[in-house]
């Protein structure tokens, strides 16, 4: 017995910071995270939300989300995931 796979959040705040403009370099870049567990023979477990838990500055959510109290947490639908789309595409180019 023993590990198998790890698990890890992939946070939109971190990877746009700011509206529109993305970073998947450094400690960002999920790529890397992904062929490094493979290179050890780790599965990985991405977690994937636009909230992800409150031990995450504002969720995992980006600081546009939160202006103007545009995005109501904790819903079902929300007039801001627009956004995370976006994140996503960028996420799986």
């Amino acid at each position: 017995f023993g590990l198998t796979a790890v698990s890890t959040y992939v946070p939109w705040n971190l990877h746009e910071s700011k509206k529109g403009e993305f970073n998947f370099e450094n400690n960002a870049d999920i790529v890397r995270f992904i062929k490094t567990a493979d290179e050890c023979g780790l599965k990985v477990i991405l977690r994937l939300s636009p909230y992800l838990c409150g031990e995450w500055e504002m969720g995992g959510l980006p600081p546009e989300a939160n202006n103007a109290n545009r995005f109501r947490y904790r819903r079902k639908k929300s007039s801001n995931l627009g956004g995370y789309w976006i994140f996503l595409s960028h996420f799986f180019k």
